[in-house]
């Protein structure tokens, strides 16, 4: 049943992680017209000396806010650093999932006591990057 309430297209992308994967994806979005916001464990600042020259046009900010002001949200980050990340945040968003474990680079396998994830009103797309994961 249509309510006949007109959904907006998502405009706004933020990434979780400043390394190979979320710069790749941030040059992508940016290409594709969206706004890009991109936060990495560090003060914003210093992600922003990074993305000027690997990214430019994205706008760097602290992870605290970088949900809050996304449609998308990519977590593009260590599998380590999963629980750092605020997912409560993540409510009602639609989040692509790039980490996953890959022997090769990751240390440990996160234990039972890691997060279930996100909340359940965002709308998780998990993406596999390696076969071996």
């Amino acid at each position: 049943m249509n309510s006949g309430a007109v959904t907006e297209p998502a405009q706004r992308v933020g990434i979780f992680g400043a390394g190979k994967s979320g710069t790749a994806i941030a040059r992508r979005a940016l290409e594709a017209g969206y706004t890009v916001k991109i936060a990495a464990s560090g003060p914003a600042g210093q992600t922003a000396m990074i993305t000027n020259i690997v990214t430019p046009g994205v706008i760097a900010t602290d992870v605290g806010d970088l949900a809050t002001d996304a449609d998308i949200v990519v977590l593009a980050v260590p599998l380590r650093r999963f629980t750092d990340l605020p997912l409560v945040l993540l409510a009602d968003r639609i989040v692509i999932d790039v980490m996953n474990y890959w022997r090769p680079v990751t240390v440990r396998c996160p234990s039972s006591s890691t997060p279930a994830g996100p909340p359940a009103s965002s709308s998780v797309m998990p993406c596999r990057r390696h076969p071996d994961s």
